[in-house]
């Protein structure tokens, strides 16, 4: 009996999942794009808009990425993977060189993004392409470089200046929603805010997922650093990335994990993890010009506390004509309202009964009767009448 109510319920949940895992687009989540890992500063690719971390291209011109890969690839969720170096993307590479090169056509790449499983277009003009900048398309082949064994760093293009790998778009809920941040915390003082939101840390630890994965990651380099010979000298540290969805960015933050400071856990931070602590859409973002000196990074001053005293106007028109000035015009006293009588005056009702006696006297004609008087009741019938 528990057996099966076990069963029922671990196949609801599966359902359940694969109907959330699908989005508002009709997109599956476990399906593969190319996932933007770094955009590099003043690229083309950061000018278009593509943001590393969050973004996965899964179509160019109309057609799949997938497609023109191998099906025997590996397609671990792990990013940091070891993946088959010999897995061909020359089909990609080669209909990017013909659709930039022949055809000379703009590059239409349809664009998931993480916050919220929205789609986008992002176009780029084949003018970004072209010759006289020396900035062909560059072949390189999208292997794991010789001095990593994990990171694969798929570059397609020289122009573009962004990294690429094959990624199941799944690996955006790899994130731990920060809830609360206890006082004098570790997490505290590294100026780590409620409502943000933990991606990775260094050495891509965090890249597998898993409710627990970031707690235990954190226990297990504290222990190790409890370990080391160095462990009185130095504190234990860890570079987490951490997002905040306010100002839409991304900061390196540095912990130093401590199970002396007062409270519980080595962070003291509440965290939560899955379909409901997920990243949501970015509404509205506006953009600043680079000449601004508002700082959008976590506490920095966007409004001076002191502003600063109007200018007064010059030059102003001068009316021709002067309007009359009524200040020493004695202002008319309002008119007071007559309150209603309470009784009703007696001539009124007098006046009343004369004319209602008036009316009668016209119905009952000219007979008077004395005083005293009573008029004779109506005869009665006599029997002969009767009969």
């Amino acid at each position: 009996m528990f057996g099966f109510a076990k069963k029922l319920v671990s196949t609801l949940e599966t359902q359940a999942t694969n109907y959330l895992n699908v989005n508002s687009n009709g997109i599956d989540e476990h399906t593969m794009g190319l996932r933007v890992v770094s955009v590099d500063k003043d690229s083309v690719a950061e000018k278009y808009g593509f943001q590393s971390w969050f973004d996965f291209i899964l179509s160019i011109n109309g057609y799949e990425v997938v497609s023109f890969l191998q099906s025997g690839e590996s397609q671990d969720s792990n990013p940091y993977a070891q993946h088959d170096s010999s897995t061909g993307y020359s089909q990609l590479l080669e209909f990017l060189a013909y659709e930039v090169n022949t055809n000379k056509s703009d590059l239409v790449f349809r664009v998931w993004s993480g916050k919220g499983g929205v789609e986008r277009e992002i176009t780029v003009p084949n003018h970004e392409f072209s010759a006289e900048n020396n900035q062909q398309l560059d072949d390189i082949s999208i292997s794991a470089p010789k001095d990593s064994k994990h990171v694969i760093q798929n570059s397609a293009f020289k122009r573009l200046q962004f990294t690429l790998q094959l990624t199941p778009l799944n690996v955006v809920g790899y994130v731990w929603h920060v809830m609360r941040v206890n006082p004098n915390s570790p997490a505290y003082h590294a100026g780590i805010m409620p409502d943000e939101y933990i991606l990775n840390c260094e050495g891509g630890l965090l890249a597998t997922g898993g409710e627990d994965l970031l707690s235990r990651v954190i226990h297990s380099i504290y222990t190790k650093w409890q370990q080391s010979p160095t462990a009185g000298a130095t504190p234990c540290s860890v570079v987490l990335y951490v997002y905040n969805h306010d100002y839409d960015s991304v900061r390196p933050v540095t912990v130093y994990p401590n199970e002396t400071w007062g409270g519980r856990g080595l962070l003291g931070c509440d965290i939560g993890y899955g379909l409901l602590h997920r990243i949501p859409e970015v509404l509205r973002h506006n953009d600043l010009d680079d000449e601004s000196d508002v700082d959008l990074a976590p506490g920095g001053v966007l409004f001076n506390a002191e502003p600063d005293a109007p200018a007064e106007p010059a030059n102003l028109l001068q009316p021709a004509v002067q309007a009359p000035s009524f200040a020493n015009t004695p202002a008319e006293p309002p008119a007071r309202r007559k309150k209603a009588s309470k009784h009703v005056a007696a001539s009124d009702l007098s006046s009343y009964f004369e004319e209602e006696t008036a009316k009668s006297k016209e119905i009952d004609g000219d007979r008077k009767l004395e005083h005293g008087e009573v008029p004779a009741p109506p005869k009665l019938a006599s029997k002969k009448e009767s009969s």
